[in-house]
């Protein structure tokens, strides 16, 4: 395999020079600040901070960190721009569709600030490369939109002890956190591997990403110039709740029953949760493809979509919605019938089977067959 090098063509060497007139000038009304001054400046050019995921909440991320001076960013992403993008994606415009996001964020932020050195990396952040990547940052800034990602992000930054900000944004909601190891970690909030639906699914208002990725670059900017902001008097980490124009601030703490936290296992004990739906648990006769779908009975073929109804308003391939929590109570078997089920990225539509088979023990006498959409919609859309 080729070894993934962030591309730096063009950006301003790193280095830890005093700050001169011209920057002193650009930052001045961030020296200004009591709590700032030039000390805090100096430790924002000396920093690097690496960026992951350049959508909704990457661009104003990105944007913020280098107009602030931040000495090196390194930003990765392997998608391309789309128009459905540029509702919430504003470092991005039409001319951009069918670019690389991070390799377009590069060129437009280098033409920002010209003091500080930008790298891209047209790649989504794997097992691969996550320890290249986040082993000699500063700061991790994750904007990515999944959960496999910030399992992955969580555990290789407690393994090199190095602090990220988390992000998640929905409809009208969104979250943010500082993550300093020492304190607590995500499997601490989020201690099992969940299945939610990202803004390309459910949607979400274009201001709404725009918020909360001001608001974790806030943190980040916070973080490496080692100011002290009033609400963030505390050292321990804080999950920041934006619900429409209300927000609330929950401190986290270090839950005895995690593993990463209490030293029982490190990233290597994870590692089924950072590739995303790559695998399944189930047998492989219950596991179909969107190829080997068209080869299917239509007549003997029921399709049922086991999430939730507003995702299946929201887009669907047809069938039956039969949300999961209510499956095993409505659905009754036949003979002589295929069930296909399907999900989002596949981990429902497996959950769907395992409670099936252990209810419906008489599958193979009555020619009953159950099988799992490999990868969910995902997979294809």
């Amino acid at each position: 395999m080729s070894k993934q090098v962030p591309h730096s063509q063009g950006s301003a060497p790193g280095n830890k020079s005093e700050l001169n007139a011209q920057e002193h000038e650009r930052y001045l009304r961030q020296i200004q600040l009591p709590s700032f001054g030039k000390d805090g400046q100096q430790r924002l050019k000396n920093a690097k901070v690496l960026i992951i995921g350049l959508g909704g909440l990457g661009c104003p991320v990105a944007q913020y960190l280098a107009a602030a001076g931040v000495g090196e960013l390194t930003l990765v992403d392997g998608d391309a721009v789309s128009l459905s993008n540029l509702q919430r994606q504003v470092l991005f415009s039409e001319r951009d569709i069918a670019a690389n996001k991070a390799r377009i964020a590069a060129e437009k932020l280098r033409g920002a600030n010209r003091d500080i050195a930008i790298k891209s990396l047209e790649a989504n952040l794997n097992p691969d490369n996550a320890h290249q990547l986040i082993k000699h940052c500063d700061l991790v800034l994750d904007c990515t939109d999944n959960f496999y990602s910030r399992y992955l992000i969580n555990d290789v930054c407690a393994n090199y002890n190095i602090p990220w900000v988390y992000a998640s944004v929905l409809g009208f909601q969104g979250q943010a956190a500082l993550i300093q190891p020492r304190h607590s970690c995500f499997r601490c909030l989020y201690p099992e591997l969940a299945e939610t639906p990202n803004c390309n699914e459910a949607g979400v208002i274009g201001a709404v990403p725009g918020i909360i990725g001001g608001m974790q670059a806030l943190l980040a900017i916070n973080h490496l110039a080692q100011t002290r902001l009033p609400t963030l008097e505390t050292e321990q980490n804080q999950l920041h709740i934006l619900q429409g124009l209300q927000t609330r601030c929950i401190t986290l703490h270090k839950s005895p029953d995690c593993d990463i936290c209490n030293g029982r296992k490190t990233y290597r004990d994870f590692s089924q949760d950072h590739q995303g739906r790559s695998t399944s648990l189930l047998d492989s006769k219950h596991i179909i493809s969107w190829e080997d779908v068209q080869s299917l009975d239509a007549e003997k073929t029921i399709l049922i979509d086991v999430r939730d109804s507003d995702e299946h308003k929201n887009f669907n391939i047809g069938g039956f919605n039969i949300p999961l929590e209510i499956l095993e109570e409505t659905l009754q078997p036949e003979e002589n019938t295929y069930y296909l089920f399907y999900c989002q990225s596949g981990q429902r539509s497996d959950k769907a089977i395992k409670l099936l088979e252990n209810k419906w023990i008489d599958l193979k006498t009555n020619n009953t067959y159950l099988l799992s959409l490999y990868g969910g919609l995902n997979q294809k859309y």
